[in-house]
């Protein structure tokens, strides 16, 4: 939950810790410090990431009392979990991995994470 006193919880697909982040002033600067700190993601790659809670996309030019908003929101309708986390994802299908992974294998290794098998980074390739 997004919290001015105890900042910003987001779930990290790769491991099972929580990265928690002082609020920033958008979602986009979050997203980019969230990328480079917890994966390393390279200048080149930090666009690929996004940020989402639960099925909600959140738009990077948001500022963070809209994600406070959002983020209460969907804890009052969702009773049966006390949290709702955030997620750090990459937002888009990668045509061509090889090409993610020779321009940084972090971000390669979490879209790998995300996408659950290497099957399924194969059949992107077709």
């Amino acid at each position: 939950m997004a919290s001015k006193q105890a900042g910003i919880e987001i779930r990290l697909l790769d491991r099972q810790d929580v990265l928690r982040l002082p609020p920033q002033a958008n979602c986009e600067a979050l997203t980019r410090l969230a990328a480079r700190k917890a994966i390393g993601a390279k200048p080149a790659t930090l666009e690929l990431f996004g940020l989402r809670a639960g099925n909600v996309w959140l738009c990077p030019s948001s500022p963070m009392s809209v994600l406070d908003e959002l983020l209460s929101s969907q804890q009052k309708s969702n009773k049966k979990s006390s949290t709702t986390s955030l997620e750090l994802r990459i937002r888009f299908k990668t045509p061509w991995p090889n090409r993610l992974y020779e321009a940084d294998p972090s971000a390669f290794f979490y879209y790998y994470c995300q996408v659950g098998s290497i099957q399924q980074v194969i059949q992107n390739l077709a």
